[in-house]
């Protein structure tokens, strides 16, 4: 089955529905925020009669998701993470430098791992590893990609009271980008070549309600 947003959206409500089965403490928190870079260098612009090198770009902008945790104790959190960025993808080839919008794009991340609180009380600092995958969604001519990633966040949460707090942090993601020939690929056109691999590097800055289940 094709992964998408919204179906792993609902896996995580449904999730939450059965959450209220067990004993354990639960966390979910819609965010939103803004997300910076995605560049990915050396890329060779493969046609019939010529071969260029230049750069792919993802345009910054507004980023937004879910964040579903499971409490294992005191400390320690597993984490389910969703999250999706509209924007655009952009080609700057480097003899000319200049930049040429290529399609809108979707970036979406797809994040498993876990959360360290070792602080308690009312307001907690954390740390959170993650790994999953990375889905590049192409509007027009362009084809899908799907890569592996993995992230690290700082954060803060402060609690209101039992049952609502606010979550704010500052997540890095990498994306790893493999050598091949082969990527964005028109239906009727040239395809984008990694001739050796590389990661996209992207940070957000974003902020949460945390609702206690």
């Amino acid at each position: 089955m094709k992964l998408s947003f919204p179906i792993l959206c609902t896996l995580i409500l449904y999730l939450v529905i059965i959450s209220n089965l067990f004993a354990q403490k639960f966390e979910l928190t819609p965010f939103a925020g803004y997300r910076f870079g995605g560049k990915m260098n050396g890329i060779e612009i493969q046609s019939q009669d010529s071969l260029a090198t230049g750069e792919l770009k993802i345009v910054n902008g507004i980023n937004y998701g879910l964040i579903f945790d499971i409490s294992l104790n005191n400390d320690l959190q597993l984490e389910f993470h969703v999250e999706r960025q509209n924007s655009e993808l952009i080609l700057r080839e480097n003899e000319s430098q200049d930049e040429v919008k290529l399609t809108d794009l979707t970036v979406d991340y797809y994040q498993v791992g876990l959360v360290i609180q070792p602080n308690t009380g009312a307001t907690r600092v954390f740390i959170d590893f993650t790994f999953g995958l990375t889905r590049f969604d192409a509007k027009e001519n362009l084809e899908s990609e799907m890569r592996y990633s993995t992230g690290l966040a700082l954060g803060l949460k402060r609690y209101l009271n039992k049952k609502i707090g606010l979550r704010l942090q500052s997540r890095w993601t990498a994306t790893y980008i493999q050598s091949t020939n082969q990527m964005f690929c028109e239906n009727s056109g040239p395809c984008f070549a990694v001739p050796k691999t590389v990661f996209m590097n992207q940070v957000d800055i974003s902020g949460g309600l945390i609702i206690v289940l």
